[in-house]
């Protein structure tokens, strides 16, 4: 069995059949837009998301520019944070870049990702960047 035979929804189920959370902090888990997890403080909440953007899946850089790309990027994963009734407060960005991508290229995706943090008041705190041999990825996880 592969994945074009269970779907994305199939893998997550069989995912979370096996992933047993056995923690009671954990309000919500995996097969959700966001984790949620109760704090020390019984009555507090905190979400986690991520989402991963390809490159010729997601986006094409024919139709989007890097900045487009940025704001796309953190704006379908703060949806999720939304989506549960919550405000996002922080982002790590992972990217993975092709060896040749330009330094301007980067800085665009930056603004993009910036200027929509800006708007819904969310700080990027950290992340990663690793090479890809093939496609531009943009992985972003918020809470």
């Amino acid at each position: 069995m592969n994945l074009e035979d269970i779907g994305e929804l199939g893998l997550i189920k069989k995912f979370a059949e096996s992933l047993a959370i056995n923690d009671t902090r954990v309000v919500a888990g995996i097969g959700d837009d966001a984790a949620v997890i109760r704090t020390q403080k019984q009555d507090t909440l905190t979400l986690f998301t991520m989402d991963t953007l390809i490159e010729g899946i997601h986006f094409t850089l024919d139709t989007l520019t890097p900045y487009r790309i940025g704001w796309k990027a953190l704006a379908v994963n703060l949806s999720d944070i939304a989506a549960m009734g919550g405000i996002p407060r922080y982002a790590l960005v992972s990217l993975g870049l092709k060896a040749k991508t330009s330094t301007k290229f980067v800085d665009g995706l930056y603004r993009g990702i910036k200027t929509l943090g800006g708007k819904c008041r969310v700080s990027v705190i950290g992340g990663d960047t690793v090479k890809s041999p093939r496609q531009l990825t943009i992985t972003i996880a918020s809470g």
